[in-house]
């Protein structure tokens, strides 16, 4: 999906308290009943909408009727067998439904994934395991970006445990860590 221009979705009221997570801050918050929104952007398994006063704030999928769109559901991904580089392209694919609030990209082509690393565990299935950075060292998304990361990776059939974390290094560069796909999307190329 792409960003949504204004002109192609009306501001919504909310009918009801509308539980969001702001941005760029990534706190847990409440929008009244009452508050008009504007859908900005609709990727992965979340919108984002901004307010009337400009804040914007990253609404859940499920929550989609409640700001004039559909549904977005969360199903897992079925790896092709249950091998280590199976696995490894299922969570591939899995992490590109990942998306920073703000930047309409997935965290694979911003670059953002350092590491991912599949291992067998002894009692069958896999652990899965997840470095990654941020756009800024002091994006208050990260917590939020690691919950996405780990809810994606766990619906694989087969990962049993996921530990996904954010480092501070390398630091993110978009001129070299950024698909050519994504600085295209972007008009950086």
């Amino acid at each position: 999906m792409r960003p949504i221009p204004e002109e192609r979705h009306p501001p919504t009221t909310l009918d009801a308290d509308l539980r969001v997570i702001t941005i760029p801050d990534g706190k847990d918050g409440v929008l009244p009943a009452g508050t008009m929104l504007t859908v900005t952007q609709s990727l992965g398994t979340s919108y984002t909408v901004k307010d009337t006063r400009g804040g914007k704030y990253r609404v859940h999928g499920e929550d989609g009727p409640r700001v004039g769109m559909p549904r977005l559901s969360e199903s897992g991904i079925q790896p092709a067998a249950q091998t280590v580089p199976a696995i490894v392209t299922a969570a591939n694919k899995a992490l590109r439904a990942v998306f920073d609030p703000e930047i309409p990209v997935d965290i694979v082509n911003l670059g953002l994934v350092h590491e991912i690393t599949i291992q067998p565990l002894d009692g069958g299935g896999f652990a899965a395991k997840v470095r990654m950075g941020l756009t800024s060292p002091g994006c208050g998304m990260g917590d939020v970006l690691v919950r996405d990361v780990k809810e994606a990776l766990g619906k694989i059939q087969g990962i049993m445990s996921v530990d996904a974390q954010v480092v501070l290094f390398p630091v993110w560069n978009p001129y070299t860590m950024m698909s050519e796909a994504a600085k295209l999307k972007l008009g950086m190329l």
